[in-house]
């Protein structure tokens, strides 16, 4: 049942917003590159890294240290 509201959904969102991508503009302030170790990254990318690590250590902790996780 979960794929068949997934499939669903999938399609209404064609149907609203079109089968197209849209390409959205980067920010200048993202556009800035960082030297790491000789090599240059783009700072979007580093604040991706950063945030999916975020991310990762907070549902840690939700599943260590509250009841939600015990359960």
């Amino acid at each position: 049942m979960t794929f068949a509201v997934s499939l669903i959904l999938n399609d209404a969102m064609k149907i609203l917003w079109g089968k197209l991508p849209i390409s959205v503009p980067l920010p200048s302030t993202l556009a800035v590159g960082i030297d790491i170790f000789g090599r240059t990254y783009p700072l979007y990318m580093i604040l991706v890294i950063a945030i999916g690590f975020a991310v990762y250590i907070a549902v840690l902790m939700l599943i260590n240290r509250t009841m939600w996780g015990s359960g």
